[in-house]
């Protein structure tokens, strides 16, 4: 590739670059059966900056929005970077998406162009949009040129990190979605914050099975491993195709040493797991023994998945909490005691609140209230929407979560327990304030249900009524509301589910696994 003259606006997350120059002859990405070294990756993303560039008359994108519509895959690695070393906004969309969810992300992020998988070439025309593949062959790039080096270095020292770099999209549960903005700086903080709470290392794998669209993919599973020169091996998120690459581990493929993953895949594996004969089991328990970390995010995570995978793999679930205007916010310790139903503790570039909901008024230790946060990871606005930027925001500066949460008063530093969202998971019925969350893991329990969603219904005389939305283990013939009234007797009974809706087919779920509850109750109610 030709050295070019460095336009002094190019925008790239500081570091990357020189970072992975110095991993230049080791494995980035595996997938589908082969790998790409950090140098190849380099020679692409650099490649596809050239072509963004060449569109764009030979100048730097100044934060244009491209949309990247890829299956997770190194296409997808390239042309992240890519577009970044090009000045450019990077809009991650999901393959899996109906159409007109993709012209709405494409159309509200004003995106002038896609990179598109030759796969999802139809799909990425049909948005209207400049379509370009992500495949550098397909176009007849020279990626075996010699790496230009110092183009490479000059992109790290120009580097304006307080860009624009990422557009996520909500998932909509109050409206339509809105395009959460991260600059390159709120990135990087988050990065190093996750590194160094859990210790990444150039001897990192990582099983990577997520979507690209969330902060969970994109942050934990990709951005963090690439940054320390780890490697990361795509895979599909299937409990027997996961359970099987575990115990195909050799030499010539190595052994994952960390492994991410939400609440409903650990139910999945531990299914899976049940159903194996005793030397695959045998053999899957010393597997994951050999791993450092297991995490869990996205969701919260039920005590009997938690406990179960323990018995299992020797693990406790590393339990973190983040979300998509946030980046990552709290994390367990690595190291130490992690409390079940807890997310730990702020990560270091990140400062924490617990307010009441109404007035903003700080509240003791103990009680309940809002978590307010305030740090770098902390998304700049929603695109075009000033309006909702602004309201998500209190006087201080403080970002308003919506979620509800708890500290312990038994000691110093305590972690934060989160009650849930104030939105769907605090229920209000005859006066009391109810945890959905905790209510969902004492049905959990329940050796006939597999999974469950708790909610609150209005209701004339009580405010809002305890409903128990619920999936059963393969083979229940029948749960019926006094049966399940009895399992929980042991909870308060304001408490107890007055309403039980059992799903034949199971509880509907998005990409990234979770349950949309407001959804969920409009269809049923």
């Amino acid at each position: 590739m030709a050295s070019v003259a460095v336009d002094q606006s190019s925008s790239v997350a500081s570091g990357w670059a020189s970072d992975m120059l110095k991993m230049a002859p080791k494995t980035a990405i595996l997938a589908g059966g082969s790998n790409m070294q950090y140098d190849q990756l380099l020679r692409e993303a650099s490649a596809t900056a050239d072509r963004l560039r060449q569109w764009n008359g030979g100048d730097d994108l100044e934060g244009k929005r491209v949309s990247i519509l890829c299956p997770p895959s190194a296409d997808f690695a390239v042309s992240l970077l890519g577009t970044w070393m090009a000045g450019g906004v990077v809009v991650p969309m999901h393959y899996k998406h109906p159409s007109d969810e993709l012209q709405y992300y494409a159309d509200q992020s004003e995106s002038s162009l896609v990179l598109a998988h030759p796969e999802f070439h139809d799909t990425a025309k049909a948005l209207n949009k400049l379509v370009m593949t992500s495949n550098n062959k397909d176009d007849g790039v020279d990626v075996n040129a010699e790496l230009d080096v110092d183009r490479l270095l000059a992109l790290d020292a120009t580097s304006d990190v307080a860009r624009r770099a990422l557009i996520l999209y909500t998932s909509g549960t109050t409206g339509r979605p809105k395009g959460v903005v991260h600059t390159h700086n709120g990135i990087n903080h988050a990065a190093d914050d996750l590194i160094t709470a859990w210790e990444w290392t150039a001897n990192d794998k990582l099983l990577h099975f997520l979507p690209l669209h969330h902060m969970h993919g994109i942050l934990n599973k990709l951005i963090c491993p690439l940054r320390v020169g780890a490697t990361v091996e795509f895979t599909e998120a299937s409990a027997a195709k996961i359970w099987a690459r575990m115990l195909a581990s050799s030499d010539a493929l190595p052994a994952p040493t960390t492994f991410m993953a939400v609440p409903t895949v650990y139910a999945k594996l531990n299914e899976h797991y049940d159903k194996m004969d005793p030397a695959d089991q045998a053999a899957a328990s010393k597997a994951c023994k050999e791993l450092r970390l297991f995490v869990s995010g996205s969701a919260a995570l039920p005590s009997s998945v938690m406990t179960r995978f323990k018995e299992i793999s020797g693990h406790t679930l590393l339990e973190r909490y983040g979300m998509t205007e946030v980046c990552m916010a709290l994390s367990n310790p690595l190291h130490g005691e992690r409390l079940e139903g807890h997310v730990g503790l702020p990560l270091p570039s990140v400062n924490a609140r617990v307010v009441d909901e109404a007035t903003g008024a700080v509240v003791a230790d103990g009680e309940t209230g809002e978590l307010r946060l305030k740090g770098p990871g902390i998304f700049s606005e929603y695109f075009n929407n000033p309006e909702a930027t602004e309201k998500e925001f209190d006087e201080d500066g403080w970002f308003k979560t919506g979620d509800i949460v708890q500290r312990s008063i038994d000691e110093e530093g305590a972690p934060y327990k989160i009650c849930g969202r104030a939105s769907v998971d605090i229920i209000k019925s005859g006066g009391y304030k109810i945890s959905a969350l905790d209510v969902e893991r004492e049905i959990l329990e329940h050796p006939s249900i597999a999974e469950v969603a708790v909610v609150g219904v209005e209701d004339d005389t009580w405010g809002e009524k305890v409903v128990a939305v619920v999936g059963l283990v393969d083979g229940t013939e029948d749960l019926t509301l006094a049966d399940l009234r009895e399992f929980c007797s042991g909870m308060a009974a304001y408490k107890l589910p007055t309403v039980l809706k059992i799903m034949p087919g199971g509880i509907p779920r998005n990409a990234m696994g979770k349950v949309n509850k407001k959804s969920l109750k409009k269809d049923l109610f």
